[in-house]
């Protein structure tokens, strides 16, 4: 047996599953003939159901938002802070050689591809973030140096040999793993199914290229010599094999030829039913929900929705905490300068246009957003400081004035002025007025039921009010005042009485 033959018997006996190079980043498939299915990162890349699972989730991530906002995670004092440098070169530029967008992909690809990404961070003379730049993670090896300090030994492909970087100087996306400090290389755990996606897509070649069959015997009845031989299968070979010479007349000279076909066919051979498991199995290892890759076997139109949820769920998230986590430790200076970074995912969980409408809307009336967070979403511009202001359904009052008119009965009669209560028993009457005249003409089909009725309980107002002249003294114009906020609905009785007597203002 050869000196290579020896080795992989060796590779193959210490590890039953595969084997990584730490150089050269090489797998194989354990066999127990020379047939085995070498399985690199470059091969795996070329399969279509690994590449497209790295990419769809390296994409979504790379192409949502890394803000920086002041405050604390979790707290109420959050702040996005769009002028901040990090937020330029998280979102813009990475470094001068490359777009925010390329630079968070590259990290992203080989956090999922390899289950580490590396990024090395520039620092200007105050230790503050300049420019990020993505190490391809074959170069990379996380090692303990003679002091036991871990260190990232980065080789120098172009002048050679290694360099060590400190860990605060490295950008580190961790894939899953068993240890936690580096990530497991997710083509290495999958190398059974990987190696059955590459064998397949080999027979299919194969079958492919062969006249669309797997094998023809072609029988003749006497003794060939061996150049008559090499003559025949040399005109066979040039004429009739492969896809587009399929179907072509052949014809053969001298003797009697019989031809045997084997019946054999990629349906028979379920060639595309192993494909479209294979594809499924793939899309186990990453994650991935198979309609992200363009696997619509199973879907429909009913559960596709749910399926893009639980990709943002289930796959996103976990990924959006890592490298969240990772920003806040590496790339702010100091921990007492209260920043993180967070990841908006929220475009993977959107609807369509109406559905989205129909929840900004919702969220308008139940005071959760303001006009202007919902704005900020859509890429809109803000409408200033009055649509910052949180609303509620029904009056569309202002928060802080909610509940003002639902008072305790004890609370609102209780020590007060004789004259206080009187006023606001007519504030009420007049209220009562607005209402029930505002009913009778919307019934009656006005089209200026709201400002007739104002000016009847205004008119209703003033009659009322002048007859608390002797009582109310130097408080009457106040009185009045108040009497005509009230009839056209801008203050409620109660707080309008209050005012008159305690010289409030709203």
């Amino acid at each position: 047996m050869s000196l290579i033959g020896r080795i992989k018997n060796a590779w193959n006996a210490a590890f039953p599953v595969g084997f990584q190079s730490s150089r050269n980043s090489v797998f194989f498939l354990r066999g127990d003939d020379e047939s085995e299915i070498y399985v690199t990162h470059e091969a795996a890349f070329m399969s279509a159901a690994v590449w497209a699972c790295i990419d769809v989730v390296a994409s979504s991530l790379a192409s949502s938002d890394w803000n920086v906002y002041s405050g604390v995670r979790g707290g109420d004092n959050k702040q996005a802070i769009p002028s901040d440098n990090l937020q330029y070169i998280l979102n813009t530029r990475f470094n001068p050689e490359m777009t925010a967008q390329a630079g968070k992909r590259a990290l992203a690809i080989a956090a999922v591809g390899y289950g580490n990404g590396y990024a090395e961070i520039e620092r200007d003379m105050s230790r503050r973030v300049v420019a990020l730049w993505p190490i391809s993670p074959d170069r990379v090896t996380p090692i303990r140096n003679e002091e036991g300090k871990l260190v990232y030994r980065v080789s120098q492909n172009s002048v050679g040999g290694t360099v060590d970087l400190d860990p605060t100087d490295v950008y580190h996306v961790r894939g899953p793993s068993v240890v936690g400090a580096v990530g497991d290389d997710m083509i290495n755990k999958a190398i059974k199914t990987i190696s059955r996606m590459i064998a397949i897509d080999q027979f299919a070649s194969s079958y492919f290229s062969n006249n669309a069959e797997l094998g023809t015997i072609f029988t003749y009845k006497g003794t060939l010599t061996e150049a008559k031989h090499d003559l025949i299968r040399k005109r066979l070979s040039e004429k009739h094999i492969g896809s587009k010479k399929a179907f072509t007349p052949g014809i053969l000279e001298g003797g009697e030829w019989t031809v045997n076909r084997l019946d054999t066919n990629a349906d028979k051979a379920q060639l595309v039913d192993a494909k479209y498991q294979i594809v499924e199995e793939v899309c186990r290892w990453f994650r991935v929900p198979p309609h992200k890759v363009a696997h619509l076997l199973r879907s429909t139109n009913n559960n596709i929705e749910h399926q893009g949820l639980e990709f943002s769920r289930d796959t996103l998230r976990p990924w959006v905490k890592e490298i969240e986590q990772e920003a806040d430790f590496k790339l702010f200076p100091a921990r007492g300068a209260q920043k993180f970074v967070e990841i908006d995912i929220d475009w993977a969980s959107e609807g369509d246009f109406e559905s989205r409408m129909r929840g900004f809307s919702t969220g308008i009336t139940g005071g959760v957003y303001s006009v202007n967070d919902v704005r900020r979403k859509l890429g809109e511009n803000t409408l200033g400081p009055e649509g910052d202001v949180h609303m509620i359904q029904g009056a569309m009052m202002k928060l802080e004035d909610v509940g003002k008119n639902m008072l305790p009965a004890q609370t609102k009669q209780q020590d007060k002025p004789v004259a206080q209560a009187w006023l606001e028993s007519v504030y009420c009457r007049i209220e009562r007025r607005r209402n029930s005249r505002a009913a009778n003409l919307q019934k009656a089909g006005r089209k200026d039921w709201i400002e007739q009725s104002n000016k009847d309980a205004e008119t209703y107002a003033n009659e009322q009010v002048s007859e608390l002249s002797s009582a109310l003294g130097d408080k009457m114009d106040a009185a009045k005042q108040r009497a005509l906020e009230v009839a056209n609905g801008i203050h409620p009785p109660y707080f309008a009485a209050a005012c008159v007597f305690k010289g409030e203002h709203e």
